[in-house]
């Protein structure tokens, strides 16, 4: 904001050599300079320089005062969240990150709300936080995925120093088609002792195909469960 886009053809930042000064003479002589990593507490005042490297020329002083607002407490959780595939064999979810609210930020304060990063890397390099309109159903980018919770004060915006971790593994449901066995029809004799010749009186088996070691089974009956357990069904 120092550089007047009217007066400075060049806006490129990388341009200009830029300092921090304890007083307006130290900025206008490039004195009293702030030194690098300085801990700022409320009602400092800094004076910034800027001068255009190519000639060497001051470009503007401006003065800036520190106001140091408090960060909102959190509860580090670093927990895993196990799910279930969206789709057959599938490799996202769909997850209520709210679910975290309370654990995340106990007591919910006034002015404070939890905000969450897809990833460690978005979180450390300022990215932005995941849309606050799509918390209740996110839909997972990765497998396993680490989201990133903090606690934001929504006053100043500041956030809690500490963050915590969810990582979400999701298991891929298993994959089953019955849909070719869809449409068979079994004839029915209303007498066995006078057989009708011709039909199809055999009882149809629908095999999906899985393993009775590794998956267990349900077979329902327009709603009712039958009592069979197996990989397959007789139909009859």
């Amino acid at each position: 904001d120092l550089l007047d886009a009217n007066e400075n053809d060049d806006m490129n930042l990388s341009n200009y050599d830029i300092s921090y000064h304890f007083d307006q003479i130290g900025a206008q002589n490039d004195t009293n300079e702030v030194p690098n990593g300085y801990q700022a507490s409320t009602g400092d005042t800094f004076w910034i320089r800027v001068v255009y490297t190519d000639t060497g020329c001051q470009a503007a002083v401006g003065r800036v005062a520190i106001t140091v607002e408090p960060r909102p407490v959190i509860a580090g959780i670093d927990t895993t969240l196990e799910v279930c595939s969206d789709e057959q064999g599938g490799n996202t979810a769909t997850v209520d990150l709210t679910q975290f609210d309370a654990q995340i930020n106990p007591g919910s304060p006034a002015n404070t709300r939890v905000i969450y990063y897809a990833s460690l890397d978005d979180y450390l390099n300022g990215a932005a936080p995941i849309d606050q309109n799509t918390l209740t159903a996110y839909v997972t980018t990765e497998n396993p995925q680490t989201i990133i919770g903090v606690v934001q004060d929504t006053n100043n915006l500041c956030e809690s120093v500490d963050y915590a971790t969810i990582t979400i593994e999701i298991a891929p449901r298993p994959i089953v088609d019955i849909s070719s066995y869809d449409g068979m029809v079994i004839c029915a004799d209303s007498d066995s002792s006078t057989p009708v010749e011709g039909g199809n009186y055999d009882p149809v088996f629908i095999e999906t195909g899985l393993d009775e070691i590794n998956y267990s089974f349900v077979w329902t009956l327009d709603g009712g469960v039958l009592p069979e357990t197996g990989s397959s069904i007789e139909v009859t």
